[in-house]
């Protein structure tokens, strides 16, 4: 199922919303909401978004508005095929700085990848096998469905099938 430009350039759309890759990777590439995530992605020169990934993220380490969480639905994934690396502090980080310009959001990110030991040296030369999960709603006005609300949620994680 492929979405219009008008939806694609939605400031939010539910993860539930998509239904393959190339739908998600076309959003975060078209929608303006998705500045600061097209921006942590470039941090991982190796690594692609994926859908699947981004869905594992959101159901096992996310911060959500509730409105916005996962569908009560989602079936917690068996984590057990994966290897995971989550960063907690990151969404923490974006979480609280949802008002601060972009550019200094990715420069706090990477120091917060780096405290972690994912350095810039050690992203550049991360596995290719390794996946990036990561949804990032900030503070966008749902104009996709019923709803007035200004929304949040954050979800971020790096993994590889094992």
């Amino acid at each position: 199922m492929g979405f219009g430009k008008e939806e694609l350039r939605s400031n939010y759309l539910l993860l539930d919303f998509f239904v393959n890759n190339g739908d998600y990777l076309s959003y975060l590439k078209k929608s303006p909401s998705q500045k600061i995530t097209r921006e942590i992605v470039k941090l991982f020169p190796n690594n692609k978004v994926t859908l699947n990934m981004t869905n594992i993220a959101a159901i096992t380490n996310a911060s959500y508005f509730p409105d916005i969480a996962p569908s009560p639905y989602s079936v917690k994934p068996d984590l057990t095929k994966y290897t995971i690396v989550k960063f907690p502090k990151v969404i923490t980080y974006l979480n609280t700085s949802k008002n601060t310009p972009v550019k200094t959001r990715v420069q706090k990110v990477k120091a917060i990848l780096a405290s972690y030991g994912y350095t810039t040296n050690k992203l550049n030369h991360l596995s290719k096998n390794y996946q990036i999960g990561l949804n990032i709603v900030d503070s966008t006005y749902r104009t996709t469905y019923s709803g007035s609300n200004m929304d949040n949620g954050y979800a971020f994680i790096i993994g590889k099938h094992n």
